[in-house]
């Protein structure tokens, strides 16, 4: 493994990125997760804050940690580094009634934390602001993941009524390398959508904590403080999140490690917008599915049953042991975090 920083190695060094590695993920979310922390004492158990980091000095969680929900995976960008553009799984808006067996199952079981998020623009949802609303009264912490370009004051106002945190995602230190990497989005419509978040967050007197993660790859390395200090003023916190390249198309991307236990099984269970849920999100690059590997669907399968059935166990217990006997699925895996 090279010795030298990431920050500071050059894209011919051929930058390899430690996922696996916590404390260097610590290291440089360290603002985040400091602001994050601070907002969710009160609201979420401390051992599962810890859990997220080091689930391995842990029992294993009784019900899942965190719960991330893909109302759509529609996306309205086609982004050059991201799967959502090429994916092979059907598209669609989650239903009704899917949803609210989830928020009742989320309710009933006690989730700690709900993320919106999966492989589409959640925001696209045409229920979009009820939905947010109906998942704050089931879950003490929701978060959104957004590319905040299609909102609207409806929207807007019901993230800051009921969102903990918002990470908003950009690109680039200007329209240029915004709108080259962030295919039909517009860098101006982003600018005017920021500053209307952080007038109504004003005006409500919100505690919702905005975060812009700023995704950087390798040829942004040498000017990453630069890029950073372009998006300060338009949020609490800026955030880096490194593109990598998971399937050796991204001729920038940074190379995964693919060695070291995985947490994921041990936090998070990941929902599709048709009530699939499977192994983890990286669990379809292995087995060559769409879907992944699935552990069943919330319209006949409680979420307890999932997370607690052999899949799962097993899967938990080789991560634990360090015995790939026992995950096959997570040989050679580039999402392993």
């Amino acid at each position: 493994m090279p010795s030298t920083p990431l920050a500071n190695r050059r894209v011919s060094d051929g930058a390899t990125f430690r996922n696996t590695d916590r404390i260097h993920r610590i290291g440089y979310r360290l603002g985040l997760y400091k602001r994050i922390v601070a907002g969710a004492l009160g609201r979420v158990p401390v051992r599962e804050l810890v859990r997220t980091q080091f689930p391995f000095w842990m029992r294993d969680a009784p019900m899942p940690p965190l719960l991330s929900v893909e109302l759509t995976n529609h996306c309205n960008l086609a982004c050059g580094y991201c799967t959502n553009p090429t994916t092979t799984r059907p598209r669609g808006m989650m239903s009704e009634a899917t949803f609210s067996r989830v928020v009742d199952e989320i309710a009933r079981i006690r989730v700690p934390r709900v993320a919106l998020c999966g492989n589409g623009e959640s925001t696209l949802h045409p229920r979009f602001p009820e939905y947010v609303r109906r998942l704050a009264r089931a879950a003490p912490w929701v978060s959104l993941t957004s590319n905040w370009q299609r909102i609207r004051d409806e929207i807007v106002l019901a993230c800051l009524e009921s969102l903990q945190l918002i990470n908003i995602s950009v690109d680039g230190g200007g329209r240029v390398d915004y709108e080259r990497r962030r295919l039909g989005g517009r860098f101006e419509a982003l600018l005017g959508n920021l500053d209307r978040l952080a007038s109504l967050k004003r005006s409500t007197r919100s505690r919702t904590l905005v975060n812009l993660r700023v995704m950087l790859d390798a040829s942004d390395l040498d000017r990453e403080k630069e890029i950073l200090g372009f998006w300060e003023p338009y949020a609490d916190v800026v955030s880096k999140q490194y593109i990598l390249d998971f399937r050796g198309h991204h001729p920038l991307g940074l190379k995964p490690d693919l060695e070291g236990r995985c947490t994921l099984p041990f936090k998070k269970l990941d929902l599709h917008w048709n009530g699939v849920v499977n192994l983890c999100s990286y669990s379809w690059m292995q087995t060559h599915r769409p879907e992944g590997l699935v552990l069943g669907n919330v319209d006949d399968t409680m979420l307890a049953a999932m997370w607690n059935g052999p899949v799962m166990r097993r899967y938990r217990a080789g991560h634990r042991r360090r015995d790939e006997t026992l995950i096959p699925v997570c040989r050679g895996c580039p999402g392993r975090t």
